[in-house]
């Protein structure tokens, strides 16, 4: 989890500089005898062993939920652990994205530094397909594809639970 530099071999009576250099994700502690000085200078008077103490460093995965949904996912994770975050909407709000840009509602990070993110929703307005002129709007289902003509705008598709499955504006999705 570290090493330590310093010389291996020296005379009695000699003054050896030893420092204790920890990998990436972890920390000094200390050295076995008590020490807690990364770099410290020892007389040499005898053959002697020197043991650096290292730890793996812990993080904080905050996670926090706009109004319309919930997290999980969050709390203390070690230096490379696998995080999985999931954001759940609400009824009546659709998941938008986490506060770094990314779309997933469920996503896995490789934590290696404190992280604060927050998931964005925002309140449904979806216009049922009953109340939309029949003549400006289409949707048909043709192989396995649905197909959608006549949107101006952006729309979605729900699946049965109401989790928005697409947005889009292309005519097939």
């Amino acid at each position: 989890n570290g090493v330590v530099i310093g010389d291996d071999f020296c005379l009695h009576g000699d003054t050896i500089t030893l420092k204790a250099v920890a990998n990436e994700g972890y920390h000094f502690v200390g050295w076995t005898d008590g020490v807690d000085e990364l770099e410290r200078s020892i007389v040499v008077t005898s053959d002697t062993t020197f043991t650096a103490e290292f730890a793996i460093n812990v993080y904080r995965v905050t996670l926090s939920a706009g109004e319309g949904g919930t997290v999980s996912g969050g709390g203390e994770y070690n230096h490379g652990a696998i995080a999985t975050l999931v954001a759940v909407n609400n009824a009546g709000y659709r998941f938008v994205c986490w506060s770094d840009g990314d779309t997933s509602p469920e996503r896995t990070i490789e934590v290696t530094a404190d992280i604060i993110l927050e998931a964005l929703f925002e309140k449904d307005q979806l216009v049922d397909i009953d109340d939309v002129d029949s003549k400006q709007l289409m949707v048909y289902a043709n192989n396995q594809m649905l197909f959608v003509e006549g949107a101006n705008a952006n729309y979605y598709v729900l699946d049965t639970s109401g989790k928005v499955v697409y947005c889009g504006e292309s005519a097939t999705i």
